[in-house]
């Protein structure tokens, strides 16, 4: 099993419940971008026939991503190594899941994935709380909510809910 998909952390990011409350649907098109090993890539595979783009930049988890798509049988799942590969304005719900506080340059980032969001296209980014937890990133890189509201209102991204998965985790959903 990967560190990734182990039972606690399946079950406080619950990705098809997640997912759904985020109001994911056939017919919308998903960005799972740091997809890793796709948890929420599969999730998404299973509730839309549209478009999924599991997006990351390693090729293990390129390598496990084509594994998986094969093995369900995810015809619409594209699976990239870069967001710029995305096509602008052709995405309705992107997500960023634990991937934030990774990136050099988030200001930057964030702004790119907005460029990919269709008009009233939303990004939904979890993160861990910026508290010390039994797991997760080193405290001194990790963002709080208001750091994330404030790296995304520099993509003109403006926050429209947000939420708490479990102990460690929070989720704050932007719309263009």
């Amino acid at each position: 099993m990967h560190r990734l998909e182990t039972p606690a952390r399946l079950n406080e990011l619950k990705p098809t419940e997640t997912l759904t409350r985020l109001g994911l649907h056939d017919g919308i098109t998903f960005a799972d971008i740091g997809a890793g090993t796709g948890i929420f890539t599969t999730a998404a595979a299973a509730i839309t026939k549209s478009i999924v783009y599991a997006v990351d930049p390693s090729d293990e988890m390129r390598r496990i991503l084509e594994s998986k798509k094969s093995e369900f049988g995810y015809g619409q799942v594209e699976i990239l190594s870069d967001i710029s590969e995305v096509p602008n304005q052709s995405v309705d719900l992107a997500l960023l899941c634990t991937v934030l506080h990774e990136i050099e340059d988030q200001e930057s980032f964030l702004g790119s994935i907005a460029e990919r969001l269709k008009p009233t296209g939303r990004l939904a980014v979890i993160d861990f709380h910026k508290v010390q937890s039994s797991y997760g990133p080193p405290l001194e890189i990790r963002l709080s909510e208001e750091d994330v509201v404030g790296l995304a209102k520099v993509a003109a991204l403006t926050e429209i809910e947000r939420f708490v998965l479990g102990d460690n985790l929070y989720c704050v959903v932007f719309q263009k």
